[in-house]
């Protein structure tokens, strides 16, 4: 589709042209009116230079600044319209857990939609950005490791 002549051209050339065609098509009026109603050719002249000075006068800034808004309203919506993509993109990354993970109390799999149990880390890979990595808490270290400090001593540097 094809750009309106308003986007096509600058609001100081649409205002130009726009004029001359409301000069021209109000010359052509009066002049048909004048010729209606007989108007002797002394008082001709005098409206004439008022049926060119109305529009000349009137005409531009109108023009001008109807175009100027169309260009801004057009840049803006450009604008927007870049600002959803990148708004739609982002949304398309975003990948978020919601609602009840249900977890075995014993393995600590976690069930999928599809029935299948899936260790947690696989789980937590596979549904967001996340990267996993294994490490051992205070409370299991003691319990497991109860002789290897959890903090570094002197005799065992971390």
């Amino acid at each position: 589709m094809r750009p309106s002549v308003l986007l096509r051209y600058s609001p100081l050339t649409v205002a130009a042209v726009g004029t001359l065609i409301a000069v021209l098509e109000s010359v052509a009026i009066a002049l048909f009116a004048f010729w209606l109603i007989e108007l002797p050719a002394a008082k001709v002249f005098n409206a004439l230079v008022i049926t060119v000075l109305c529009p000349t006068l009137i005409a531009p800034p109108m023009i001008y600044f109807h175009c100027l808004a169309v260009h801004r309203g057009e840049r803006a919506r450009q604008e927007l319209a870049v600002a959803n993509e990148k708004l739609e993109a982002a949304l398309r990354e975003v990948r978020e857990l919601t609602g009840l993970l249900p977890i075995c109390a014993w393995c600590h799999k976690v069930r999928e939609d599809d029935g299948y149990w899936t260790k947690v880390d696989a789980f937590l890979q596979s549904h967001t950005r996340a990267e996993i990595t294994h490490s051992i808490c205070p409370d299991c270290s003691e319990r497991v490791f109860p002789k290897i400090p959890l903090t570094p001593t002197p005799d065992c540097p971390p």
